[in-house]
């Protein structure tokens, strides 16, 4: 798999100079591969049986780093809870209260998928939950959408999450994206990224041939055989005496 590193390099050579010194190229591959992430609903953005940690005391849980959207989220362990997704206000709300409630738990999930910063300008991968758990009663098993997951020049040999599929467009993308900023005309990479055959038609093709694992097949030999069976408990032969 391509490094950062190796993203870095390739926009340079394809640019043929020295950037422009207001022009970080970093930034623009970090642009490049929100726009490959989002351009389309790809199927390899869906994570699942993500465990996330009730902390005791802990107001919050923490998601993450790559969460963009929330599928599903159910309790797991510890004592049964009822899970509600909530607005961060109606949290706000519910924390004004100050009643425990120990068979219900809200979440707000919002946080998260819009990548909030704090003073720092660090990003809080949060969601904040009500009640406040005074124990460990249970965990939460998240499903969810990811986003891209920003790179550091700081660190050159990290690699990007995506499948190896997706390299070309990855730099297709960053080449295109550098170039626009740095001289101002349309790339030729245009073409090769949204033709009627481009890189983004054939992922997306090859992305919907993908089999999703959907657990056991609910209409198999087996499986309609025991439908037939329950439909008909008794046989019409009578058994040998």
């Amino acid at each position: 798999m391509r490094t950062t590193q190796d993203y870095l390099d390739m926009m340079g050579h394809s640019l043929g100079k020295t950037p422009d010194s207001r022009h970080k190229l970093i930034d623009t591959l970090n642009d490049a591969g929100r726009a490959l992430v989002n351009a389309h609903e790809w199927t390899w953005k869906t994570r699942s049986g993500k465990v996330l940690e009730l902390v005791a005391g802990q107001d919050y849980v923490d998601l993450p780093a790559d969460f963009g959207a929330v599928l599903s989220v159910t309790s797991v362990g510890g004592s049964p809870i009822s899970i509600h997704l909530t607005s961060i206000e109606d949290i706000a709300m519910r924390r004004a209260w100050d009643n425990y409630d120990s068979l219900n738990l809200f979440i707000a999930f919002e946080s998260g998928s819009e990548g909030l910063t704090d003073e720092d300008g660090v990003v809080e991968n949060q969601a904040p939950v009500w009640p406040t758990p005074a124990s460990a009663r249970s965990d939460l098993r998240l499903a969810y959408r990811s986003k891209w997951v920003d790179l550091e020049s700081e660190d050159p040999d990290r690699v990007p999450v995506i499948p190896r599929d997706w390299e070309r467009s990855l730099m297709l993308f960053a080449n295109a994206f550098a170039w626009d900023i740095e001289n101002k005309t349309d790339p030729y990479e245009n073409q090769a990224l949204f033709g009627p055959t481009g890189e983004i038609q054939r992922l997306i093709i090859l992305d919907a041939g993908k089999q999703q694992n959907h657990g056991r097949p609910s209409h198999s030999v087996m499986a309609r055989s025991r439908t037939a069976q329950a439909r008909r408990p008794f046989s019409r032969i009578n058994p040998p005496t």
